[in-house]
């Protein structure tokens, strides 16, 4: 671990006051006509008011969290707390809306906003929370992106503005904040979009939701002062629930079962010398075996066992082999196991000077894992199609077990099974994690404290093969 180097959080705030400041929405925002019943409310759901005769669009992805979207300008909103503008690293952002808080702000906030900045390392994808000064608003989130004057890939642009999102959504909720305003990221600069940025957001708030044990923020108003984007921005909400209802209704019913197969689709394998032919002990040469085959129940004509000692048809077991490399008995995994991860990825570890709940004086060991965008292969749902990136970062203690489940994961990560082709908030055929659990919080509900985490990953792994033995004898990749 001696080339692990220290890694930043990406997450600086400027002077935040202790006081609990309380919320006083309009009556008229962020209320809906009748309230739903949370125990046969079917989520997410959609819900069109009309307010002083605009639209407004109401998205409600649980009975706790809404976000609502209508036309206005963002910096005269009252009764939010937190209001986020796009910057620079330097904190001279030009956009209207950093350059309007400058403005209102006055000076408590210029000075505020320039001491907040004044840090050495600030990068793309951080955020920098201040106080609003003599603004409406109580703290301004600055997201720091690059605008349209600078070069950068369109995969890295995305990679930064969902960094943002993840961030805000979670340092919002933590300063017990009820009410954020936020505009689109990232969406006039790149190739992004405004449709593109509503489905970053859409994802992050998804894992905000299932990850975040206390939800603090209860509503988020994307606003914009030009009716088409907005309509726009409704529309891909709209397109959205209907995705999440469709899969829901198309898997409804059905009987969920273990698999032993390392990802939803065909895997690529490099068989091992673990079959040999055998008979019945004390049969004559030519003897029938009068034992089932465990995976055609027939009468065995040719039989052949499995390290593991169970025995099934020769033809049974290599037409099984071609895609799952499992006993169908036992579940032993015979022959090393490939997944459809897509090639080109990266896995950098980092050594962060912080411990994790439970694992006191103990540093951590960070772990991002980034699959660029491109095309579906032949072994993938939609050969020719493209598909977007993935950037996600995982947490492990480190102590001896800690890097040894970092080893574990490494060579599974060479062996393409940490991710999948499946369904996501960006629809189907984007890139989930594979049944191998990770920490994507240092502490909460997806994160730390958890004492049986390191035990169970372990097994998830060698459910897909993935043993110590590997890290002994220096399995190949």
């Amino acid at each position: 671990m001696d080339d692990l180097a220290g890694q930043d959080s990406g997450i600086n705030h400027g002077k935040i006051p202790e006081k609990n400041y309380c919320e006083n929405l309009p009556n008229d925002i962020g209320q809906t006509e009748e309230k739903q019943n949370p125990a046969v409310q079917h989520w997410p759901v959609i819900e069109h008011k009309f307010i002083k005769k605009e639209k407004f669009l109401i998205y409600k992805p649980n009975n706790k969290i809404e976000v609502n979207v209508y036309m206005a300008d963002i910096t005269t909103l009252t009764g939010v707390q937190v209001i986020t503008c796009s910057d620079d690293r330097s904190g001279n952002g030009h956009g209207a809306i950093a350059s309007t808080l400058w403005k209102t702000g006055k000076s408590k906030y210029e000075s505020i906003k320039k001491k907040a900045f004044q840090k050495d390392a600030i990068h793309f994808g951080d955020i920098i929370i201040t106080e609003g000064g003599d603004s409406n608003f109580q703290q301004v989130v600055h997201a720091v992106l690059p605008s349209f004057k600078e070069t950068i890939s369109s995969q890295k642009h995305k990679e930064m503005v969902h960094k943002c999102y993840d961030r805000i959504l979670d340092e919002i909720n933590k300063l017990q904040k009820t009410s954020l305003a936020l505009p689109l990221l990232g969406a006039g600069c790149g190739e992004l979009g405004y449709e593109g940025s509503v489905k970053l957001f859409l994802d992050s708030l998804e894992v905000f939701c299932n990850r975040t044990t206390t939800l603090n923020l209860k509503v988020i108003h994307i606003v914009d002062t030009d009716e088409h984007i907005t309509q726009r921005t409704a529309n891909e909400f709209i397109k959205h629930v209907e995705r999440v209802r469709n899969h829901l209704l198309s898997t409804q019913g059905r009987e969920l079962k273990p698999s032993l197969d390392p990802s939803s689709h065909t895997s690529s394998v490099r068989p091992q010398k673990e079959i040999s032919q055998v008979r019945p002990k004390n049969a004559m040469p030519g003897e029938k075996s009068k034992e089932g085959c465990s995976i055609c129940l027939a009468e065995m004509k040719s039989a052949k066992t499995l390290s593991c000692g169970h025995t099934v048809c020769i033809k049974c077991v290599e037409k099984q082999f071609r895609t799952k490399q499992g006993c169908p008995k036992c579940g032993a995994v015979h022959g090393i196991i490939y997944g459809d991860q897509p090639e080109g990825g990266k896995m950098n570890i980092f050594l962060q000077k912080q411990s994790l709940a439970g694992f006191d004086k103990t540093d951590t060991l960070i772990i991002e894992y980034q699959i660029p965008a491109g095309t579906q292969g032949p072994n993938h749902p939609k050969p020719g199609k493209r598909h977007s990136g993935i950037f996600r970062t995982a947490y492990l203690p480190d102590t001896r077990e800690g890097r040894k489940v970092c080893d574990l994961l490494r060579v599974a990560f060479d062996r393409r099974l940490i991710f999948k082709f499946g369904r996501s908030s960006w629809g189907e055929d984007s890139l989930v994690w594979n049944d191998i659990f990770h920490k994507t919080e240092p502490f909460g509900k997806y994160g730390y404290p958890d004492p049986g985490y390191l035990k169970r990953v372990q097994e998830q792994l060698a459910a897909k093969g993935v043993t110590e033995t590997d890290l002994v004898q220096g399995t190949p990749v």
